[in-house]
C-alpha cells in the first residue's frame, strides 16, 4: 500500500530520505521536496526502503527520463532529473559524505564530463532468453534492454554467443573485448591516460569513463604541485595511474 510523503534531501545511492511512520525510509525514483506516493519495498531493523509510485507535486527541474527502462534497471539514478539538478544533487551528496566523515566543509561544484550518452566502457549484461539485459536495483530479475540499447553504454547491445547466461563488455584504448565472467582468459588490454599506456587485465578495474583517469590525474597533479625530491605513497594503485604521473 502506498504512503504519501514529502522527500527530504538527498542520499548516496540515488537515493532521497522520507520519514514513514517515524522511521527512515530510503526512497529511489524521487526528488527533493516532492509530495509523492510510496510503496515501502524493504523493511530494516534501523531503515526502510522504498520506490515512488506516483508523483503528487513535482520538483521544477523533474523530466521525462530518456531511457524507456529508467527507473526499473539498477543502472541510472537520476535521468528523471534535468542535467543541472543531477549535478547539484551529487554536490550535496559529496558535500555531505565529507562533512559527516571527516569534518570537512565543502563548497565545491560537480562539473559535467562529456559525453553525456555512450561513455560507460565496461558493461555487465545478464541474458535471459537469448537476449542481454541488465538487472533491476536490488533483485536477481533481468530488465530486457531496450531495442536502441543501453544508452550509456559504448557497446549499446551486444550480441550473446550461445549459452551464455552473461557477459562482460570492454571497450578499452586498445580495442574491443567480449567475455563470459571469469573467463577473460589472461587477455590484456591497454588503457592511455596522461600520455601513458597502462597494461592489465581485461577484467581489471580501470575507470569506466574514457575521460575520468586523465580528468582525476590532472586534479590530483594540480593539487599537490609535485616537485623534485618529494616523495608520495599512491595508496592502493591499481596499475598506478597517480604514481606514474607524479614519477
Amino acid at each position: 500500500m502506498a504512503v504519501e510523503t514529502v522527500l527530504g534531501e538527498v542520499a548516496h545511492g540515488g537515493h532521497v530520505v522520507a520519514r514513514i511512520d517515524g522511521k527512515v525510509t530510503f526512497v529511489t525514483g524521487g526528488l527533493p521536496g516532492e509530495r509523492v506516493e510510496v510503496e515501502v519495498t524493504e523493511r530494516g531493523k534501523r531503515f526502510d526502503r522504498g520506490h515512488v509510485t506516483s508523483v503528487l507535486e513535482a520538483h521544477a527541474e523533474r523530466v521525462t527520463p530518456p531511457c524507456p527502462i529508467a527507473g526499473l534497471c539498477g543502472g541510472c539514478d537520476w535521468q528523471h532529473a534535468g542535467p543541472g539538478l543531477q549535478r547539484e544533487l551529487k554536490r550535496r551528496v559529496v558535500a555531505e559524505q565529507l562533512q559527516r566523515l571527516a569534518g570537512i566543509e565543502w563548497d565545491g561544484e560537480v562539473e559535467e564530463v562529456g559525453p553525456v550518452w555512450h561513455w560507460r566502457t565496461r558493461m555487465h549484461y545478464r541474458v535471459a532468453d537469448g537476449e542481454p539485459g541488465l538487472l533491476a536495483a536490488r533483485s536477481h530479475t533481468v530488465v530486457p534492454l531496450p531495442e536502441e540499447g543501453c544508452r550509456i553504454a559504448v557497446t549499446p547491445r551486444p550480441e550473446v554467443p550461445a549459452g551464455a547466461s552473461e557477459l562482460r563488455v570492454v571497450d578499452a584504448a586498445s580495442g574491443h573485448e567480449e567475455f563470459v565472467p571469469g573467463k577473460a582468459g589472461g587477455r590484456v588490454i591497454t588503457e592511455r591516460a596522461d600520455g601513458r599506456d597502462h597494461r592489465l587485465a581485461a577484467d581489471g578495474f580501470w575507470q569506466v569513463h574514457p575521460r575520468a583517469a586523465d580528468v582525476l590525474v590532472d586534479a590530483v597533479v594540480r593539487s599537490l604541485q609535485p616537485g623534485e625530491g618529494e616523495r608520495a605513497v599512491d595508496l592502493y594503485c591499481g596499475v598506478g595511474l597517480f604514481a606514474g604521473a607524479l614519477a
